[in-house]
């Protein structure tokens, strides 16, 4: 028995498993893995995530969607109406680049909440709508920064590590 594959199907299952209670009005709690959304949601941390309208999605929302037989936790940056059909485009913040569009679909579900340091955060209030907003527009925006900074950081880095070792 090929236990990779076992266990990828495996997952397959649980990720179907856990969109059927989504769509059955349960709420599902998991563990984040990645970086992806740093510093918002961090490595580890657990979320809540439920299932509500795709129509009701609005800019700022961190939705769950599948890509590759796998969840993926983004922000919702923009929402396009293409032949009477809503696509959204999501990121993740620490991100350069942006998602594949994102339809009904591939939607599994949206983060009501978070806990960190064993505290939990809501994050469908009002104060953070206006908030998650303002990061989505923050994202956008920070890309033409990211991509001089990251090879500039890296270059700074290199430089450190390796060029003034010969200057000793």
């Amino acid at each position: 028995m090929n236990l990779i594959e076992n266990s990828k199907s495996n997952y397959t299952n649980i990720l179907h498993l856990g969109e059927e209670l989504l769509n059955e009005g349960f709420e599902l709690q998991i563990t984040l893995g990645g970086y992806s959304m740093s510093p918002y949601l961090r490595n580890g941390e657990t979320v809540i995530i439920k299932k509500e309208s795709f129509n009701s999605l609005k800019i700022g929302d961190i939705i769950v969607f599948r890509s590759i037989n796998k969840m993926i936790a983004h922000r919702i940056i923009a929402i396009r109406n293409i032949n009477q059909h809503k696509t959204l485009i999501t990121k993740g913040d620490s991100l350069i680049y942006f998602d594949k569009t994102i339809t009904e679909e591939r939607y599994i579900g949206k983060i009501k909440e978070f806990y960190r340091k064993n505290k939990s955060i809501k994050i469908d209030t009002p104060w953070c709508s206006v908030f998650n907003k303002l990061m989505s527009f923050i994202s956008v925006i920070s890309i033409p920064f990211l991509i001089i900074l990251i090879p500039i950081t890296l270059s700074s880095h290199f430089i450190k590590t390796h060029l003034l070792f010969f200057t000793k």
